[in-house]
């Protein structure tokens, strides 16, 4: 008797609480009032974040909705039979509330479909449209033409719904998500068939490499070249940049200012002397035989060796006005992109400053009294990174090789050409 009175005690509470429970559970309706916007998305993410903004859980058929279609809403206080409308297409499918679930289906046949947009200066046709929307939102409880089959998982509660009328059932699985999994940017999904631009500013710092190279007549300062300049002085590039992307490729361009340097460490010796010179000390004349004969007191002196040391330290620079040309392959993973790139640098020569080893003799002569050539192109590659940083803001990094084609001066008889390997990183701005 006490165990039949106290499984009567459980089972009414379990009844109550599980009464209390649905009463309190969120009831969401048609007519109530949200904002929402979403820019070039998917019909299937569109209703997923109005699922996060609204609390309710949506179950439709993919193929009825086509699902893959982009669409692009921005709505302020607007009922959400409004903004599904916006989404779905105006009066296109019918709505069936369920507690905090909506069941979406095709409402009547395409072709009998009436236009949601009308002339606001023809006030039947505004009104008749809203009569449309509201007897929509009255008539939730219409029975929809296609089974569903929702599971909505609360912590460790889980309610299914079930609404049969053929064979075929489609199943969604939406499980609750933080607020900042809400708001979180990933870039992958921005790789659509639209264009799609943004700006940036780039740093960079380069380890150049100076290669050389000579005629043969000119192998022995050739190795003079090559032992007395070393890479440890300062290069580095800085500018703005312009993409503009489409799926997973990315175009380039920018205005950059680069500089080059190198460290000269030359040094040679000048031997002087190691010879006699003879001076005149004192000239004098006699006369013999009516004759004048000049005699010249001369003295001679040696002159020792001298073995002078000439040494200069200078660190050389090269100036660079440059316009990059680049094409990027990107893939997603996770919520950044990596990336390959490449193409060409053409430069423009705007100064240099050091000095340069004398290609026939010893010695050496300012940079700016060489010849250098105006422009001179450059080939690139590199990989990279970019990782969002909001919803507009995106860092960027990469590292890359360059090299160019042909020598930085005009005549000199020994060809400078500089390599560099590069590590750049960057902040851009999406303008989308």
């Amino acid at each position: 008797m006490k165990f039949s009175r106290l499984l009567f005690i459980i089972l009414t509470l379990s009844f109550f609480g599980s009464y209390i429970s649905r009463a309190e559970a969120q009831i969401i309706k048609l007519n109530d009032k949200i904002s929402f916007s979403i820019n070039n998305a998917s019909v299937s993410d569109a209703l997923d974040a109005l699922s996060r903004v609204t609390g309710a859980t949506f179950s439709y058929n993919p193929d009825q909705l086509h699902a893959a279609r982009n669409v692009k809403v921005d709505m302020r206080d607007r009922q959400l039979i409004e903004v599904l409308d916006a989404i779905l297409g105006p009066a296109r499918f019918g709505y069936r509330v369920m507690g905090n679930q909506i069941v979406i289906y095709k409402n009547k046949p395409e072709g009998e479909e009436k236009p949601d947009d009308v002339d606001s200066g023809d006030e039947r046709a505004v009104a008749e449209n809203n009569t449309v929307r509201q007897n929509r939102v009255n008539n939730t409880k219409q029975k929809p033409d296609t089974v569903f089959l929702l599971k909505e998982v609360h912590d460790t509660i889980r309610v299914t719904d079930v609404v049969v009328k053929t064979d075929t059932i489609y199943e969604k699985v939406v499980t609750p998500v933080s607020r900042g999994e809400i708001f979180r940017v990933v870039l992958a999904k921005e790789m659509t068939a639209a264009y799609k631009m943004d700006v940036g500013i780039t740093a960079g710092i380069l380890q150049p490499i100076a290669l050389f190279s000579a005629h043969d007549n000119y192998s022995e300062k050739l190795d003079q070249f090559k032992e007395s300049y070393s890479d440890k002085s300062f290069s580095a590039t800085l500018g703005l940049d312009v993409r503009l992307s489409k799926r997973k490729w990315t175009a380039g361009t920018g205005l950059h200012f680069t500089t080059f340097g190198q460290k000269l460490d030359y040094t040679y010796q000048q031997t002087e002397g190691g010879f006699f010179r003879k001076d005149t000390l004192d000239p004098y004349y006699t006369l013999n035989d009516g004759d004048t004969t000049w005699y010249y007191i001369v003295d001679s002196t040696y002159i020792p060796i001298d073995n002078k040391l000439y040494n200069y330290k200078i660190n050389n620079h090269f100036k660079y006005f440059e316009i990059p040309l680049v094409l990027q392959r990107n893939w997603g993973y996770r919520s950044m992109l990596l990336y390959i790139r490449g193409g060409v640098i053409p430069g423009f020569f705007l100064g240099s400053t050091g000095q340069q080893i004398l290609a026939d003799e010893n010695g050496v002569i300012a940079l700016k009294e060489i010849k250098a050539k105006s422009v001179v192109l450059s080939y690139t590659a590199g990989a990279g990174a970019a990782f969002p940083l909001g919803r507009k803001a995106i860092f960027n990094t990469a590292i890359y090789y360059r090299n160019h084609f042909s020598s930085v001066y005009k005549d000199f008889p020994i060809e400078t050409r500089f390599s560099a390997l590069g590590l750049s990183a960057g902040l851009i701005y999406k303008l989308y």
